[in-house]
């Protein structure tokens, strides 16, 4: 193991469609009520992008096998190897923020 942690900082950034999730930043355009955001995992040329941002729902399934059975995912799980980009690309996602 390692102690390596990713973190994000806005700077002059108007914070209001800003949710953090586990030291990230993520430009959601709201805040669920609920606390979970559901996204789809875009690869790029540049890493991975969010899109189509909601409140989860029942219905947003955590299905990447890399999770392991957990409900929620983790986005450090990229960073630290657990799931690969090639492996979540396209995949809905649930994040519990705040």
């Amino acid at each position: 193991g390692n102690r390596f942690l990713w973190i994000d900082a806005g700077f002059g950034l108007d914070d209001s469609g800003f949710v953090r999730h586990a030291g990230r930043l993520i430009d959601a355009g709201l805040m669920p009520e609920s606390g979970l955001l559901a996204a789809t995992v875009v690869a790029t040329s540049e890493g991975a992008e969010l899109t189509e941002i909601a409140e989860a729902s029942e219905l947003d399934l955590l299905e990447a096998d890399c999770a392991q059975g957990a409900a929620l995912f983790e986005l450090d799980w990229l960073a630290n190897g657990r799931c690969s980009l090639e492996e979540i690309d396209g995949q809905r996602i649930v994040l519990e923020v705040w």
